[in-house]
């Protein structure tokens, strides 16, 4: 894989992760409601680099995993009484990390546009 897409599906692993996390928060006190995640990005990026490449555009997208939730009812946490999942500590914890995420994603693809510029100038 290139650095360039792996990038990308970084950003889009980002997105996606950052969709739960606002899903979760908004529905923090909705009875009933089991908080979701994505899976870690080092398993989705491995899935991806075990399926079969896309040689037309009909085929299933090699990003279908990005989509798949992740219910985060075994990490521990307990249910309230009312029977929500969502713990609004982890999850502002969470949005954290996927800021920073996006600034890594950022510098990393900035600097590699940088050296391969400078490659071709020369």
């Amino acid at each position: 894989m290139q650095l360039f897409d792996i990038a990308s599906r970084h950003r889009a692993w980002l997105a996606q992760s950052q969709s739960f996390v606002a899903a979760n928060i908004s529905n923090a006190n909705t009875p009933g409601f089991a908080a979701r995640h994505t899976q870690e990005f080092s398993e989705v990026l491995q899935a991806a680099s075990s399926r079969p490449v896309t040689t037309n555009p009909a085929h299933i997208s090699v990003s279908a995993a990005l989509t798949q939730p992740v219910d985060d009812t075994s990490d521990g946490s307990p249910a309230t009484h009312s029977g929500n999942t969502v713990d609004v500590d982890g999850e502002l914890i969470r949005a954290g990390e996927i800021r920073g995420g996006y600034a890594l994603n950022a510098s990393v693809t900035k600097a590699f546009q940088r050296m391969l510029q400078a490659s071709t100038r020369s």
